[in-house]
């Protein structure tokens, strides 16, 4: 018994040493997984908000839900201190994601001042020209890679304040993104 015993132990450590050497084998190269995911993409993110100020004549004005769309330029690159992550980067967002398999997953984020023309998403013309410091929170799904192109959905709160004509108004609010990435050709 001692003797199958050991012949085991012998079979088991040669076979580990061979799976260790297929890995680094220079002839059987290891993908990164990342590879998939680096490059400059065209992102639309569509988007229904809904905000209130605390007003009740203000927010009588404003509509129950305001959709907005917008264009724009994501890219992904690797992740210098970490292999199993890459770094999304575009005007709207600036976070970390974890790779895995055709899956990315996004870190929430926070955002401690963007600017908002509250015009051209409102429509109204009071609020033409009025531009809102916002500071806004993002909770990220799971975005996944089809062919070329990565979809997923993402959740933001945000809050900010602006003076209009003689009105101190806070804004807060919510919005629900959908979001397509397309990656361009190299």
């Amino acid at each position: 018994m001692k003797k199958i015993l050991l012949f085991s132990l012998m079979v088991l450590a040669f076979v580990a040493c061979k799976k260790k050497d297929e890995a680094t084998d220079p002839q059987n190269p290891q993908t990164d997984a990342r590879e998939a995911f680096v490059g400059t993409y065209d992102l639309t993110i569509n988007c229904v908000f809904r905000a209130s100020t605390g007003n009740e004549t203000i927010d009588a004005m404003l509509p129950d839900s305001i959709p907005y769309t917008y264009n724009g330029e994501m890219t992904i690159e690797k992740d210098a201190n970490d292999a199993a992550k890459v770094t999304v980067s575009s005007s709207v967002y600036n976070c970390s994601a974890l790779v895995a398999g055709n899956h990315l997953m996004l870190e929430s984020e926070n955002n401690p001042d963007m600017q908002v023309d509250l015009g051209a998403i409102t429509g109204l013309p009071i609020l033409q020209g009025v531009t809102l410091p916002l500071s806004y929170s993002l909770v990220h799904g799971t975005a996944d890679l089809n062919g070329n192109t990565l979809t997923w959905h993402s959740d933001a709160t945000g809050s900010g304040s602006v003076n209009v004509l003689t009105y101190a108004l806070t804004f807060s609010g919510s919005g629900m993104l959908d979001n397509t990435a397309t990656k361009r050709a190299n």
